[in-house]
Order: C-alpha cells, then sequence, then structure tokens
C-alpha cells in the first residue's frame, strides 16, 4: 500500500516538503484557532465585491470552519468540496510529517491518484459544474426551467446557494 523509498531526500526535497507541511497546516491552523475565538482579519471576497457574483470558492472558508468544529453536514452545506478539501489538507499534512521524521521518499495510491491527469481533469471538470449548479440555484435558472428541481439534490444545492 505503501512504499518508502531507499534513497534519503536532498536538502533542496527537504525544504521543498518542509514547505509543502507549512501550506498544509496553515489552513488548519486557522479554522480551528477561530473555532476556539480567536478571531483571524479575512479578507472579502474580490471577485464578489468587484462583481456581485460569488466566486467558486466562496463558501470554503465558512466550510472549513465548520468542519474544524466537526460539523461535517454544515461544512458541506457551505461548500460541497470544502470537507474534500479539509481532509486533502490533514493528509498532506500527515504525508509530510513521515517524509520529514524518515527524510525518505513515501509514495501510495494517494500520490499516484494526485499525480493522475485523468483524475485531475475529473475534479477540476466536478467542480466547475457544481459551481455552476451553485450560480443557476442561486439565481433561479434552474428551479424555473426544472420544477422537479424542488426535490431531493435541488433541494441540497439551494441551501448550499442560500449560504453563497
Amino acid at each position: 500500500m505503501f512504499r518508502i523509498h531507499r534513497d534519503r531526500l536532498s536538502t533542496k526535497a527537504l525544504r521543498y516538503r518542509w514547505s509543502l507541511l507549512g501550506g498544509g497546516l496553515f489552513p488548519l491552523l486557522g479554522a480551528y484557532s477561530h473555532s476556539q475565538g480567536i478571531s483571524l482579519p479575512f479578507l472579502a471576497c474580490p471577485i464578489k465585491l468587484l462583481t456581485g457574483i460569488p466566486c467558486p470558492t466562496c463558501g470554503m472558508t465558512r466550510s472549513f470552519l465548520a468542519m474544524a468544529q466537526g460539523q461535517w453536514q454544515q461544512a458541506a452545506t457551505y461548500h460541497l468540496f470544502g470537507p474534500i478539501l479539509f481532509v486533502s489538507f490533514i493528509g498532506v499534512v500527515v504525508h509530510m510529517l513521515v517524509e520529514l521524521f524518515t527524510q525518505k521518499s513515501v509514495s501510495g495510491i494517494h500520490t499516484r491518484l494526485l499525480s493522475d491527469r485523468q483524475f485531475q481533469i475529473i475534479m477540476f471538470v466536478s467542480f466547475l459544474l457544481y459551481y455552476g449548479l451553485r450560480l443557476s440555484v442561486r439565481y433561479a435558472w434552474l428551479s424555473e426551467a426544472l420544477p422537479w428541481f424542488n426535490h431531493g439534490i435541488g433541494q441540497i444545492l439551494i441551501a448550499a446557494a442560500k449560504d453563497l
């Protein structure tokens, strides 16, 4: 399942792992500290300020804050990709800690999956489709065109769009 390579990581590779560790820890620690009552000054979304239209990541911060409090369902309501990204950051942190501790490269199914171009394209297209659905629900394009959309999955998207 996991493979630890024999060769030690170079100094450059170790520096890269430290930067990935910091990049993975930053949003996790920010969400956790905010859930503990430490207010961090977040900037408003510049795209929404300039255009009035929510950006594709609107709701992600609230989703991370909900995840830090263990509210998975609320986090998914704020942004469906929030919990996925939050868990991914945890995975990056754990992976980098293992590599920094052993000073050797570690590979597994997750590294092969994340480096697979087809997987990257599927995730990107899914993200854009989700954004398009949220916008269409927010601006009532789908609910007017498709009355059946007011049931089931449509209700989940409507709840998420209201939080935009």
